[in-house]
């Protein structure tokens, strides 16, 4: 899977791979994205997730170790999962949809 070079004001840092990528945002901000199989995406973050919450069709929760949310979606087949800095699930699930519109339109 190919990972946008950017989208919006976030930019891609030169250590992507095909299923990692971190992008960035300003100095404080930061973007964690991972490739994950399909079928990962319906329901399994549910189970270890609290908070959860549905943004359309992506998911969003955070781990009870983490203040921040991580939001899954699905684009050509494949899961993405992101997770950032972000206060609110709706932040991280609209960061989420912009990329994945990025990812359809490359």
């Amino acid at each position: 899977m190919a990972f946008p070079d950017s989208f919006g004001d976030w930019t891609k840092s030169d250590s992507a791979t095909d299923t990692l990528a971190i992008y960035r945002k300003g100095d404080d901000e930061a973007l964690s994205v991972v490739a994950i199989p399909r079928d990962q995406v319906e329901g399994f973050y549910d189970r270890i997730w609290e908070d959860t919450s549905k943004h359309g069709e992506i998911t969003c929760g955070k781990l009870s170790t983490s203040a921040n949310y991580q939001c899954v979606g699905v684009v050509a087949g494949h899961g993405v999962l992101v997770s950032g800095s972000s206060e609110t699930a709706a932040e991280t699930a609209q960061i989420l949809t912009d990329l994945l519109a990025a990812i359809a339109d490359a």
